[in-house]
């Protein structure tokens, strides 16, 4: 069983989905934010991307590292190429997987996880969450 099917996000089953965007909602009414390269395993203060991963009963406090694949097994479609929205951002606009553009906007931006969740919501799939599931190579359209 993937970390997917655990947290009942759907993989062609029956199983109720969970959006990244509703994930990171969900623990932002919980919780307090946290920055830096240990928020994703902080059960007090997580980031955006530890809080989803809270929400679906999946972060690891103890291997931080196995983080970043869960997130992305659980939510393929992270591995797909977004740019930074904020014109003015240093990073160019380089586009970069859409899992590091979370983390810089936690980090960097220090956007809140409602903003975060909002950004989110304007580019995760609209069907089947495994619908990315090959996003190493291909790009979807984004809405």
């Amino acid at each position: 069983m993937t970390g997917a099917e655990r947290a009942g996000v759907t993989r062609g089953g029956n199983m109720e989905t969970m959006k990244l965007s509703e994930a990171i909602r969900m623990n932002g009414m919980m919780k307090p934010q946290g920055f830096g390269d240990y928020s994703i395993g902080s059960i007090e203060a997580p980031c955006a991307i530890g809080g989803a991963l809270q929400s679906v009963g999946l972060q690891d406090c103890l291997q931080i590292g196995m983080n970043y694949m869960i997130v992305t097994d659980v939510w393929p479609w992270l591995k797909l190429p977004v740019s930074c929205p904020v014109t003015d951002c240093y990073c160019g606009g380089i586009q970069v997987q859409a899992i590091s553009l979370i983390y810089h906007l936690n980090d960097q931006h220090r956007w809140t996880r409602a903003q975060i969740a909002d950004w989110v919501e304007l580019h995760e799939p609209i069907g089947d969450l495994n619908d990315a599931a090959s996003a190493d190579c291909v790009s979807l359209p984004l809405r």
